[in-house]
This record gives structure tokens, C-alpha cells and sequence, in this order.
């Protein structure tokens, strides 16, 4: 920088520490012999920068992740969570059925308490559970859900709109001839 002093120290090294005819190197400091203002500016900048940066990123973060998230970012109730274990993988309301104790089929048992108190003190009549992307348990959760229902004696009717992947179906073991799109397409009657 033109009209700035500037100092340089010789730093002497070993004979050979850095190969052959390498003994001596130049290192900039300031005119005081400290570091330079430009060296603590960039380093603080740097800092500063990187911390601004992480928190509008969090800012900006709209992720839902936890329960509080849930109720915070949603204004909603957060009404439970379902564990899936390697051993229900496949068993999709089985253990709803049976008297064995399991974690997911106390976690349906729980979620249809809070869906049932949530929209207390009316009586629901429809349920709908949905997702942002694939394979997230739309329909293992509709499945165990509408079980849980009936063996409260409630009259329950599962309906899956899922018209590209549809899987409910291999879940009661019905035939997929027949559905929603037909009832959609083609005016079929609700009954036949």
C-alpha cells in the first residue's frame, strides 16, 4: 500500500528445514510490529458474516421437526406420533387386532383418543391424513386408524385417494378393480 510503512522481519530457519538454499523469508507486519488492521477486519468480517448468515437461515427456515414446531409454526394441536419398529414393518393393523402389546398399536389407540377429544364436543364424520411427499405412512396410519375406529363400534368408511401408488388395498386384502377413480370417472353409484 503506497504511503504506508511496512517492516520486514527476517525469520531464520535450520539449515535444511525447508530444503536445499531456503534459510530466510520475509513476514509482513505492521509498523508497530503487530498484525495489520486489514488481517483483524477480514477475520471479524469473516465471523460476523458467518454468524449473520446462520441466523437469517434459521430465520428463514420454515421446517416443521418437533412437536412445538407443530403447534407453533401451525397453530395446531399436536395430536401424536407413531412409532414404526422392524417388527409391525408389513403388519399393518394386525397388532390392533390382536391382545399383544406393541408400541404402534398403543400409539393408534393414543391418536384416535386425541383426535377424539380435539374435536370434542362435536362428533367428527371425516378424517383426513395426508403428506407432502411419499412413502411417509399415509396410508399405514389411515389403515391402523380407521381399525382403532371400529373397535370403538364406530361405522367407518376408509377411502385412499392414492390413484397412482394405491397400497390400502393389499393392506384388507380387497381387489383394486374398483374404486375411487371409478366412482370418480365413470358415475358409478356409491352402493354397487
Amino acid at each position: 500500500i503506497p504511503g504506508v510503512p511496512v517492516r520486514f522481519a527476517l525469520v531464520s530457519a535450520p539449515q535444511g528445514a525447508f530444503g536445499a538454499g531456503v534459510s530466510t523469508e520475509a513476514v509482513a507486519t505492521g509498523p508497530d510490529g503487530t498484525a495489520s488492521v486489514t488481517f483483524i477486519a477480514g477475520h471479524l468480517g469473516g465471523l460476523v458474516t458467518g454468524v449473520s448468515l446462520a441466523f437469517i437461515i434459521e430465520l428463514i427456515d420454515q421446517t416443521v421437526r418437533t412437536q412445538e414446531d407443530v403447534e407453533n409454526k401451525l397453530g395446531l394441536p399436536f395430536l401424536g406420533q407413531i412409532p414404526l419398529s422392524a417388527d409391525d414393518k408389513g403388519k399393518v393393523y394386525k397388532t390392533l387386532l390382536t391382545k399383544e402389546l406393541s408400541l404402534t398399536s398403543e400409539a393408534m389407540r393414543n391418536l384416535r383418543t386425541m383426535v377424539n377429544f380435539a374435536t370434542m364436543p362435536q362428533s367428527i364424520k371425516t378424517i383426513l391424513v395426508t403428506s407432502t411427499v411419499q412413502s411417509e405412512g399415509k396410508s399405514y396410519v389411515s389403515a391402523n386408524l380407521a381399525v382403532a375406529f371400529s373397535q370403538l363400534d364406530e361405522e367407518v368408511l376408509l377411502i385412499t385417494g392414492d390413484l397412482r401408488r394405491p397400497s390400502t388395498h393389499k393392506s384388507f386384502a380387497v381387489s383394486p378393480e374398483r374404486g375411487l377413480s371409478d366412482f370418480l370417472a365413470k358415475g358409478k353409484n356409491v352402493e354397487e
